[in-house]
């Protein structure tokens, strides 16, 4: 049995009164189309993603490229893929680019920066939680 609104009532109250801290986590490596490592949020913290992504997606959208897809309504992997075709057909050349362990190095400070400008001040306390939360073994600068 899940008993979910037990789960509800509890990730409620750690959210109101600000005691939540996300999980660890699992970290799993994949093959396809590379090999990486792929870290996977417990459905508990997906939940509070989902809460305060619907706080914050608003505002971010607006400064966001016209290509970006993912995440967005209206636009998912077939948009992108009729784009892309497109694209295609009008440019000779691509630039292909995949920069190495990007997000295990990016700076928490700038990170916190940036986001400010979209982030209402009574959830930055929840997007640093995410922000600062610890990985499981084999994700970050040190991975494997």
């Amino acid at each position: 049995m899940l008993d979910v609104d037990r789960h509800a009532e509890m990730l409620s109250r750690d959210l109101v009164s600000g005691q939540y801290r996300p999980s660890v986590g699992r970290c799993f490596r994949i093959e396809d189309p590379k090999p990486r490592w792929i870290y996977a949020l417990p459905f508990r913290d997906r939940v509070a993603q989902h809460l305060l992504i619907a706080q914050t997606l608003g505002a971010v959208e607006r400064g966001m490229a016209p290509q970006s897809y993912a995440c967005r309504v209206g636009r998912g992997t077939h948009r992108c893929l009729r784009r892309a075709v497109e694209l295609s057909r009008r440019r000779r050349f691509e630039l292909r680019v995949d920069v190495q362990k990007f997000f295990a190095s990016i700076d928490h400070a700038i990170v916190r920066r940036q986001l400010d400008r979209t982030t209402p001040v009574e959830w930055r306390w929840l997007r640093d939680r995410f922000i600062d939360a610890e990985l499981p073994a084999g994700v970050g600068p040190g991975e494997r």
